[in-house]
């Protein structure tokens, strides 16, 4: 009887609900990772890679906030990761990624993701410089126009003021999380 337990917590109303709103939550990045601005006037890479590093960002900045709101935030921040990589898997699945490659893929890809969640952190914390980090990870190093990466600097800053600014429930709400890119493209404008 003891495997009761862990399929009640699979099926719990909580539970449904938490991964229900982690799909919400993914969602909303994203659809803020594909706006074209960050890949036209921002400079994002539109590669495969590109995409893959802002949609890391966006959730990366989503997790940081859910895992400083407590224990159900922690938890919430735990299932939009899981969620994401469910989706990475099934997307490596339709391109035609091999079973037996599929683990290590996902696996590069999730350490990939942790790698540049915690560069990030670093920098929003003050320890790194924000615009390094973005041309390390987010950039990887391609020419950019001037200006660009101060664009994504202020826009990742102004993304984080928001969720700062919001409590767990505003979170799970999953409504305006993120700014307008564009303001992020205005504040770089003015700095330089």
């Amino acid at each position: 009887m003891k495997w009761i337990a862990p399929i009640a917590r699979l099926l719990s109303p909580s539970r449904r609900r938490r991964d229900r709103t982690a799909r919400a939550l993914y969602g909303h990045a994203v659809d803020q990772a594909r706006l074209p601005i960050f890949y036209t006037s921002i400079g994002v890479p539109d590669t495969i890679e590109g995409r893959f590093d802002l949609l890391s960002l966006h959730v990366g900045l989503l997790c940081r906030r859910l895992a400083r709101t407590g224990l159900a935030g922690q938890h919430l921040a735990q299932a939009l990761f899981d969620t994401m990589f469910s989706d990475m898997e099934d997307n490596l699945r339709e391109i035609g990624v091999s079973e037996t490659g599929l683990g290590r893929s996902v696996k590069t890809m999730a350490k990939g993701f942790l790698g540049r969640a915690e560069s990030y952190g670093r920098a929003l914390d003050g320890d790194e410089d924000l615009e390094a980090v973005l041309r390390r990870n987010l950039y990887a190093g391609a020419e950019t126009a001037p200006g660009q990466v101060e664009a994504m600097s202020a826009y990742v800053e102004a993304a984080m003021g928001k969720l700062e600014s919001c409590g767990y429930e505003d979170i799970a709400g999953a409504a305006g999380l993120f700014p307008d890119p564009v303001a992020g493209e205005k504040a770089a404008a003015d700095r330089i």
